[in-house]
C-alpha cells in the first residue's frame, strides 16, 4: 500500500481578541434614589419659601426644579412636605397666596398637608398710612375666596397657621362683623382662627349653618 503524501501543517489562526468593554459614564441618576433623596434634603436644608404679596406665580420655588423634569418631580415633594414655607398677606389680600396653591399640581397638595412649617403673616397699613376707611374692605372678595378654600371638607388642608399684630381698632369691627355675618360652619371657624391669631376677640356658640345645606348660603 502506497504511503500517503506528507500534509504540512498549517498553524492555526490566532484567536481575535474581544473588543474592550464600552463603559457608559455614571451619572445622577444612577445612584439609587435613596442617595438622591438625601442629596436633595442638603440642597434644600436652608431653603425657606416666602411667598410675598408681589411675588410673580411663575416664579420658580427653587433652582433645582429647572434642572430636569425628574429632578423636578423628586424634589417638589419634599419642598411641599418639609421647608419652612410663609406668606405674607397685606391687609388681608390673600390673592398671592390663592394664585400659589392654584399653580400647585394637584398631586403636592397632600405633600404640603405633611408640612408643619406653614405660616400665614397677617399684616395690616391702616395705622402706617393713617387712612380712615379700612384696607380689609377693598381685599374682601380675596379674603371670602381664603375662607371658602379653607372650608372645603373635601380638599386636602395644610396646616396653615397665623400670626400678626392686631389691627387698628376700625378694621378690626370690620373683620368682627364679618365673623358675627359668616353663615357657613367652616368659613366662620377659619375667620375666628384668624383673629384670634392677631388679637381680636370673637364670641364663640353661634349657631351655623353648614355649607352643604340645601340651597346654599351667601357669607
Amino acid at each position: 500500500m502506497a504511503p500517503r503524501p506528507f500534509r504540512a501543517l498549517c498553524p492555526a489562526a490566532p484567536k481575535r481578541a474581544p473588543p474592550p468593554p464600552t463603559h457608559r459614564p455614571t451619572t445622577f441618576y444612577d445612584l439609587p434614589p435613596e442617595l438622591r433623596v438625601e442629596i436633595y434634603k442638603l440642597a434644600l436644608l436652608n431653603t425657606h419659601l416666602h411667598i410675598l404679596p408681589e411675588a410673580s406665580a411663575s416664579q420658580p420655588p427653587h433652582s433645582l426644579t429647572l434642572t430636569t423634569k425628574q429632578i423636578r418631580l423628586e424634589v417638589l415633594p419634599l419642598l411641599h412636605s418639609t421647608c419652612p414655607i410663609t406668606a405674607s398677606i397685606t391687609d388681608f389680600d390673600f390673592t398671592s397666596l390663592l394664585t400659589w396653591l392654584k399653580t400647585m399640581p394637584p398631586d403636592q397638595e397632600t405633600n404640603l398637608c405633611k408640612n408643619e412649617r406653614l405660616k400665614v403673616i397677617l399684616k395690616t397699613t391702616i395705622n402706617e398710612k393713617k387712612e380712615k376707611t379700612s384696607n380689609s374692605s377693598r381685599n374682601s372678595s380675596a379674603l371670602k375666596r381664603w375662607l371658602h378654600l379653607r372650608a372645603d371638607r373635601y380638599r386636602a388642608q395644610p396646616g396653615w397657621v397665623y400670626e400678626g399684630r392686631t389691627p387698628d381698632g376700625r378694621t378690626s369691627s370690620d373683620l368682627k362683623r364679618k365673623y358675627k355675618r359668616a353663615a357657613v360652619e367652616g368659613e366662620k371657624r377659619e375667620l375666628g382662627v384668624m383673629l384670634r391669631a392677631v388679637g381680636i376677640p370673637v364670641v364663640e356658640g353661634s349657631r351655623f349653618r353648614d355649607d352643604s345645606a340645601e340651597g346654599g348660603s351667601e357669607g
